[in-house]
């Protein structure tokens, strides 16, 4: 399944040619000295096999990296090319760090205390720097791993909104729905966090059962999406305290989409729970599965400094409590009870939903 499809006139030959495509990317750029190809390429996630998933009971999961990761290509280091450019001709310089989220003023600086970061962006040896970050992970029982495996650019831009042709890391969801330590999931964008809400296609010519609408390319709505491609039963639920005995389930299909877009908006916690039949060839299981997640979906550390961002019900009954703290500390509050997440992070969340 490619999701938001661009001129794609075959599906399974640009699927079974996704691997020779960004091979002639790579090739563009050697012939051509590393000056980007005026129609956007077809890319594959640079960092996925950077770090392994593990058997944790936590995930961070975002959506694709910005284009600038092409510098640390090691083809094209090899050939001696270390510098991107556009084919306009202007530059685009490494990441900090060769690893998701590597430059400053991103998740790591809201994850990390401000002395692991000052530490870990000014370290001269990136693949040191990255290794730290590995660490650190590791050493908080915390998987990271993006949505998305392959995609497409619209235009050459950092911005999720462009991304087309989408294919879905679906090893990612293999790995988590096998886990039976995995208790929790933090999607650094999703619809459920603005004020518009979870939105479901509801053409039933089209989607007989109806589908995530996923033209905000949120990561939480990618991972939603990706499972209803599988064949899974996604159901949503609210909290309303901690330990609650959830009854109200609501499927995420056509017939509910009214609901989900009415209860499923300036959300920072939810649960899921999602079923999927026994032999399913991408997850492959035995028997059925059903399992329950809380869902964490936080606003972007990207969106921080935006003006749009105060006017969200949430981040603006923070600021009007709590004179003088910016939209940045709300953010570090969150992750934080999401990676300690005893009673009291579960309740303190579960209040900020408004």
């Amino acid at each position: 399944m490619i999701l938001r499809k661009l001129n794609i006139p075959d599906e399974n030959a640009y699927l079974n040619n996704i691997q020779e495509a960004n091979n002639d990317l790579i090739n563009h750029l050697l012939a051509y000295n590393f000056v980007l190809p005026a129609e956007t390429p077809v890319e594959i996630h640079p960092y996925i096999d950077t770090f392994e998933l593990r058997d944790y009971d936590k995930y961070i999961i975002g959506t694709f990296p910005p284009i600038s990761y092409l510098n640390d290509n090691q083809i094209l280091i090899d050939n001696g090319i270390h510098q991107l450019s556009l084919p306009n001709g202007r530059l685009i310089p490494a990441p900090l760090i060769p690893f998701y989220h590597g430059n400053r003023n991103s998740m790591w600086d809201i994850l990390l205390d401000n002395i692991q970061a000052e530490q870990i962006f000014n370290n001269p040896d990136r693949l040191d720097a990255r290794q730290n970050l590995i660490d650190f992970l590791h050493n908080n029982s915390m998987n990271y791993s993006d949505i998305i495996y392959s995609t497409r650019r619209k235009k050459y831009s950092s911005e999720d909104k462009v991304l087309q042709n989408i294919v879905i890391y679906a090893t990612l969801f293999k790995q988590i729905l096998n886990n039976n330590s995995a208790k929790r999931l933090l999607f650094n964008t999703s619809s459920i966090f603005g004020v518009s809400g979870l939105s479901v296609h509801v053409n039933n010519n089209v989607n007989p059962r109806g589908r995530i609408n996923i033209n905000g390319v949120g990561s939480f709505d990618l991972f939603l999406r990706g499972l209803q491609d599988l064949g899974a039963k996604v159901e949503l639920a609210l909290l309303t305290e901690v330990n609650q005995a959830i009854f109200d389930w609501i499927e995420v299909n056509a017939v509910n989409a009214v609901i989900l877009k009415k209860l499923f908006k300036t959300k920072i916690i939810i649960k899921t729970r999602i079923s999927i039949s026994a032999n399913n060839t991408i997850i492959e299981n035995t028997k059925l599965i059903q399992k329950e997640y809380f869902v964490i979906t936080p606003f972007s550390p990207a969106a921080i400094n935006r003006g749009s961002l105060k006017a969200n019900p949430i981040v603006n009954n923070y600021l009007v409590h709590n004179p003088g703290e910016t939209s940045a500390a709300l953010l570090k509050l969150i992750y934080k009870a999401f990676v300690r997440f005893n009673y009291v992070d579960q309740e303190y969340l579960i209040n900020l939903n408004h």
